[in-house]
């Protein structure tokens, strides 16, 4: 169930297509299916290295550990689609990834750790 959050001050790009290639981007990294992957964005002011200038944060959640290869890969891969989804500089991109285990991640029915 992966999970990415993404905040934005820029104001280029459509967010729906956003929404839609960052579930993909994210699948595909993790070889999850895309119908277990969810993504958000939200837009508003962002300062980063003293500035305002256009800057993105992504933060990523997996029930499962992430492996090394799979987070450097991930890395690149946000990097390189927020760049190009928002107009931001690579180098004003931070991507963080935690994997959260199954007794800590739950819904209306339960944990995780549960089914």
């Amino acid at each position: 169930m992966p999970y990415i959050d993404v905040h934005t001050n820029s104001e280029s790009g459509d967010t729906e297509q956003a929404l839609d290639r960052l579930i993909g981007a994210v699948a595909d990294a993790l070889g999850k299916p895309r119908t277990i992957t969810s993504s958000a964005v939200s837009r508003g002011p962002l300062r980063f290295k003293d500035s305002g200038d256009p800057a993105a944060w992504a933060h990523v959640w997996s029930l499962e550990p992430i492996t090394d290869d799979q987070a450097r890969k991930l890395t690149q891969d946000l990097a390189t689609l927020l760049s190009e989804l928002f107009g931001v500089p690579a180098d004003r991109i931070w991507v963080v990834i935690s994997g959260v285990p199954r007794n800590r991640w739950g819904t209306a029915t339960g944990l995780m750790s549960d089914r």
